[in-house]
């Protein structure tokens, strides 16, 4: 991490920076004297906050004995922050842009942006009401790991809040929203910055100034999330391929990083892909270390993977396997599937989510025909009843209906009050097997029984949606879907409602319809069944919306994420009743 430090001397305390491009102290966007003038008593003081080093442990100071003296003015029962209401919208916060979700980052995390540039003139501003709609949105988000973007360019003496609020605002941003928040980065920082730093600098743990975001690794691709599988299960890709040369490569980071980065998956069902076509002589890993990797997998990491696909095996996935095999249960091993060619994972996974780099393609192309020959490729005729893999137009065309039969009768079923009620509808998997078998009845027009199994009924709307051969949201739409998240709050939902009337063709306007009114009745019910608007579009997001490009949709899918919570959440605005 790249550091600035004082002119006064090389035993300066250093003070950290997230940007290594920075060689000089940047220029202040605005004039500091006033807010030093405020604080001429307390001058050697901030001194002495300034070059105090952290301790190698946790510093458990409370702010009070780090600020000392610099809020003199502030009374304890005025500073406590009010309740944040659950019931307010914010709009008025809310309008200004300067809090906005910025998609996710390298490692799929969501990314919260402050923009200082958006913050208003100080006059008639309400801090301690934007204080209370920061947590409200930053709720949203705390319960899994983040990240959080400040742009600090753009803060002047007009609109710079008063450092009493900044204290305030410190000791609001408790344990709750530090737990989960993996890296904040500081862009642009001024001295203004580092003063503020030197401040609160001996309240800050070790732990929260020093988190690793291994954005070394990260940056080579060699893990990535790959969308979800057939039963919407998340799905971890790793490709040897990307793998860089032995020559200076940390394997042993490498694997934190691989737990790490599996950290905050193993909660719920995954999946694993290892794409093994591109490993060689120079990026193959010691077997030594292997073997330590395979350790470090324990029962954490095996009790919710459900399946690990190995693609393109060749003779040392083999020797490997018959090295480890009499450590593997046999529990384990029925969860590893051989992948000789990728339309063999086509029934697992939709391959065109994954990012494949291209040199694997190729090679998966030139195998497969190497093994066919001249073999003409057999044509399978499908039958009128079709309802999954195929398009909207071939089931209206075959059935005159414009809601495909499989979405009305689960629609129908899940609209119960038993299974409303059902919690985490549409977040649970089914088991492979009864997927299937209901996927083969729906296909053969013959009728399904799901008795109490609800979740079966969400996963059969899910994979059907995500099985459509062109999305529901169809590809016309990806790019104006994406650049949503840009617009400012309150011209996303017109924007939607643009899409969403003028753009979708008809049949899919209806199904969409069908689909969002559906999960209204379950945001409806929410208390119960623990899935709110967001969920559901963190769910939904992948299954309605998709680009041509693997790389893009994944990319993407926090801004398609959005723009599904915006119609989930106002849907009476953006749909003709």
């Amino acid at each position: 991490m790249a550091s600035y430090r004082s002119e006064e001397g090389p035993g300066e305390e250093t003070y950290p920076s997230l940007s290594g491009l920075l060689d000089h102290e940047p220029n202040l966007e605005f004039d500091d004297s006033e807010w030093q003038a405020e604080n001429v008593a307390e001058e050697g003081e901030l001194a002495v906050y300034a070059e105090t080093p952290v301790s190698e442990c946790s510093v458990e100071l409370s702010l009070e004995e780090a600020f000392g003296s610099m809020c003199p003015n502030i009374d304890d029962e005025e500073d406590r922050l009010e309740q944040v209401d659950e019931e307010d919208d914010y709009l008025d916060m809310a309008k200004h842009g300067i809090v906005e979700l910025g998609g996710v980052d390298r490692l799929s995390r969501k990314v919260i942006v402050l923009t200082a540039a958006r913050l208003p003139s100080n006059k008639g501003f309400d801090h301690n009401r934007f204080l209370r709609y920061l947590l409200f949105t930053l709720d949203k988000f705390v319960e899994e790991d983040y990240s959080l973007i400040y742009l600090h360019h753009g803060l002047n003496r007009d609109n710079k809040p008063p450092i009493s609020w900044l204290w305030k605002a410190f000791r609001a941003f408790d344990r709750k929203y530090k737990k989960n928040l993996k890296a904040l980065f500081l862009v642009h920082p001024t001295n203004f910055v580092k003063i503020v730093w030197g401040i609160f600098k001996p309240a800050i743990s070790v732990k929260f100034g020093q988190e690793d975001d291994y954005l070394d690794m990260a940056k080579h691709g060699i893990v990535e999330l790959g969308g979800v599988d057939r039963l919407s299960r998340k799905v971890i890709v790793l490709t040897a391929a990307r793998l860089p040369s032995n020559k200076g490569f940390d394997h042993n980071r490498f694997l934190r990083y691989l737990l790490f980065t599996l950290d905050k998956f193993v909660e719920e069902d995954y999946s694993l892909i290892y794409l093994h076509h591109g490993l060689n002589r120079d990026n193959k890993p010691p077997i030594s270390w292997l073997w330590k990797a395979f350790r470090a997998f324990d029962r954490k990491y095996k009790k919710n993977l459900k399946a690990l696909f190995l693609v393109h095996p060749t003779n040392f996935v083999k020797i490997v396997w018959g090295i480890f095999k009499p450590a593997i249960s046999v529990k384990f091993g029925r969860k590893i599937f051989y992948i000789n060619y990728l339309e063999e994972l086509e029934q697992y996974v939709q391959v065109s989510q994954l990012n494949i780099p291209k040199d694997v393609m190729e090679y998966d192309k030139n195998l497969k025909r190497r093994q066919q020959g001249n073999s003409q490729p057999e044509t399978i005729v499908l039958p009128k009843t079709q309802q999954f893999g195929v398009s909207l137009e071939f089931i209206k065309g075959n059935t005159g209906l414009d809601i495909p039969p499989v979405l009305e009768y689960c629609t129908e079923y899940l609209e119960k009050p038993e299974a409303l009620e059902t919690e985490g509808l549409f977040r649970r998997c089914a088991v492979v097997s009864e997927l299937k078998a209901a996927q083969e009845k729906f296909n053969l027009g013959e009728t399904v029984e799901f008795g109490h199994n609800v979740h079966l009924a969400a996963v059969c709307v899910k994979t059907f949606l995500r099985e459509l051969q062109e999305p529901l949201l169809t590809y016309d739409l990806f790019d104006d879907i994406v650049r949503i998240q840009r617009l400012p709050r309150e011209d996303r939902v017109a924007a939607a409602r643009t899409l969403v009337l003028d753009r979708l063709p008809e049949q899919n306007y209806k199904v969409l319809k069908v689909v969002l009114q559906l999960l209204a009745k379950v945001i409806e019910r929410s208390d119960l069944n623990k899935m709110t608007s967001s969920n559901l579009a963190v769910v939904f997001g992948p299954c309605l919306c998709w680009s041509h490009s693997a790389s893009a949709s994944l990319a993407s899918s926090g801004p398609i994420n959005t723009f599904v919570d915006v119609l989930l959440s106002n849907r009476s605005a953006i749909f003709i009743l």
